[in-house]
């Protein structure tokens, strides 16, 4: 169940760094936050669509993807450049993809793990939850290395989660193709 408590950690990292770029584009709290939660169930519900329509194992391609976009995230963080281009609202929304995209990863990771594997479905969400404290903690990392090195904090997370999943795939196969005794 660890890898399902490292995506909680990473994923509360990478909302509280949405929430935060978002609070710079849309100013009002109560706005930033429906918008970060709004952009979280999209992203949720568009990996769990993609994961219940497809007979693929996508979770190798989604780790990948969540790596990719957690490193081009902490590129732009820390660039200072203004990188975003075209009127205001295209800028917005650029802005809402590159903070969100990992989420989509992350969720497809998340659903793939629970629908591949003979798991308690109650236990890897309390792992889950667990890890989103843990995650909530560490976020006060960013008061000392700035809010870009949440990417990297979340990077380590997701890391720590694709290594524990493929160390409790390989225990799974093990133990399924080990004979009847």
């Amino acid at each position: 169940y660890l890898p399902f408590f490292f995506l909680g950690s990473g994923f509360m990292l990478v909302e509280t760094k949405a929430i935060t770029e978002l609070g710079l584009h849309l100013g009002g709290t109560w706005v930033v936050i429906a918008a970060a939660i709004m952009l979280v169930l999209v992203m949720a519900y568009m990996a769990n669509l993609l994961v219940t329509r497809t007979t693929r194992n996508l979770t190798g391609a989604a780790y990948v993807g969540l790596f990719v976009s957690l490193l081009v995230g902490y590129a732009l963080a820390v660039s200072h450049s203004d990188w975003a281009f075209g009127p205001p609202v295209m800028q917005l929304a650029m802005s809402c993809f590159v903070l969100t995209v990992p989420l989509f990863f992350a969720g497809i990771i998340f659903s793939s793990l629970i629908g591949e594997g003979r798991i308690n479905i109650s236990t890897a969400f309390a792992y889950n939850l667990m890890g989103a404290l843990f995650g909530g903690v560490m976020e006060y990392n960013s008061m000392y290395f700035g809010f870009a090195f949440l990417y990297l904090l979340a990077l380590g997370f997701y890391v720590l989660a694709w290594l524990f999943s493929r160390k409790s795939v390989g225990m799974a196969r093990a133990v399924h193709l080990a004979p009847a005794e």
